[in-house]
C-alpha cells in the first residue's frame, strides 16, 4: 500500500517515541 510506504518513510524521520500514536501502524508491518 503506498499509504504503508509514507508511514515507513515518516517513521525514519520521526521517532517512535513522538508517534506513540502511529505505534500500532508500524507493528502491523
Amino acid at each position: 500500500r503506498a499509504a504503508t510506504q509514507k508511514m515507513v518513510k515518516n517513521g525514519v524521520k520521526y521517532p517512535v517515541e513522538k508517534s506513540r500514536g502511529n505505534a500500532k501502524k508500524y507493528t502491523d508491518l
